[in-house]
């Protein structure tokens, strides 16, 4: 759920009236801060100062000062709120420090540049949400690799990973439940034909983090170092095959959504009116909600996501971030929860047509 990364709405009061102008000015602000970090991260920050000195901009001029400094979460909102950076009475500028101060968190945080990206830029609206993939496809495409031979850590990882690959969806499924740092770290060790398996299971933008990190990380770590992570990558595949195993033996290891029920359900998603998702998915728990959420496609996850509040909006992808890949009756049950809220509100505000009413019921009947 990679895709699933942080890229949607302004959530600050006042936000709305900031022009488009000044968001693709703002934009490029954080594309600089971007391409600072993804400099700080292969020369270990020593650049950081001179991009300090040479920065024009209030905001990030002090951010990367701090930076320097090595200050942390609380420090940076410390200072930009000793700076009176967090409150300003111009929303463009309101909004631009909050995305820059943004930036610096996931920066401290050890983020991937990208990530960055898009977690800044999801305070521009989902307007903005092509305009960065395709700053990141373009950036992916001009990075040049590493074209030292393969360090090949001698192993069975490779071979596994091909013949995971050629069972349906599985290969996906074990290297989501790895994550990427475990799945970066074992790749660093296996020539290249494994690293083309194991990216499509982390979407367009996640494989070339994926492929980022194992170049990343395969000039500093050791061989030991590799193989341990491969040793960690194989624990959790025999976890998961045990686990896949208990499920089989109850009749509930079905992890692939039914794609009718994706279908349906995201149109479902999409017919219903804002006011009626907003007041639909108030309230209703994190877990729940990130489960329901992997039974649609990401247009329907940008439509309910839009609709909650910055802290909200965090908590739900965080909560989808941690989830592994659930199974199908346990997707199935969160999205009747969702579906049953959201036919409630939508009743409430009167904005639920016979035909919708009737493509919701059938949602929560769904064999």
């Amino acid at each position: 759920m990679i895709a699933s990364l942080p890229r949607f709405m302004a959530a600050t009061k006042g936000c709305s009236s900031v022009s488009r102008r000044k968001k693709n000015a703002i934009f490029d602000v954080a594309a600089r801060l971007t391409l600072i970090a993804e400099k700080a991260r292969s020369d270990g920050g020593t650049g950081l100062a001179s991009s300090a000195a040479t920065e024009r901009r209030k905001a990030l001029k002090l951010g990367l000062e701090l930076l320097v400094r090595g200050v942390g979460h609380d420090g940076l909102d410390r200072s930009f709120r000793k700076a009176h950076l967090t409150k300003t009475f111009d929303p463009g500028e309101a909004l631009e420090n909050l995305v820059i101060l943004e930036g610096l968190h996931a920066f401290v945080a050890g983020e991937h540049p990208f990530i960055m990206l898009r977690r800044m830029t999801a305070f521009l609206g989902t307007e903005f949400l092509e305009k960065t993939d395709a700053w990141l496809t373009a950036r992916i495409a001009r990075r040049r690799r590493t074209k030292g031979e393969d360090l090949l850590v001698p192993g069975e990882l490779p071979d596994i990973l091909r013949s995971l690959s050629r069972q349906d969806g599985r290969l996906e499924r074990v290297a989501r439940a790895a994550g990427r740092d475990i799945m970066s770290a074992s790749l660093a060790g296996c020539p290249r034909e494994s690293l083309l398996l194991a990216k499509p299971a982390f979407g367009r933008i996640g494989g070339a983090i994926l492929e980022d990190n194992m170049v990343f990380l395969r000039s500093r770590l050791s061989t030991e170092e590799i193989a341990g992570a491969q040793s960690a990558f194989l624990e959790i595949l025999h976890e998961h095959e045990a686990q896949e195993g208990l499920d089989a033996a109850e009749g509930q290891g079905e992890t692939e959504t039914d794609p009718d029920f994706v279908r349906e359900l995201t149109g479902a998603i999409l017919a219903l009116d804002e006011k009626a998702i907003k007041a639909g998915v108030s309230g209703m728990e994190g877990k729940h909600l990130a489960a329901a959420m992997q039974g649609m496609e990401p247009v329907a996850h940008e439509r309910i996501l839009a609709s909650l509040g910055k802290r909200e909006e965090k908590r739900i992808l965080d909560s989808i971030d941690d989830f592994d890949p659930l199974t199908r009756t346990e997707v199935a049950a969160a999205a009747v929860i969702l579906i049953a809220r959201l036919a409630a509100a939508a009743e409430k505000l009167g904005k639920l047509p016979e035909t919708l009413k009737q493509r919701l019921e059938a949602l929560r009947n769904w064999k």
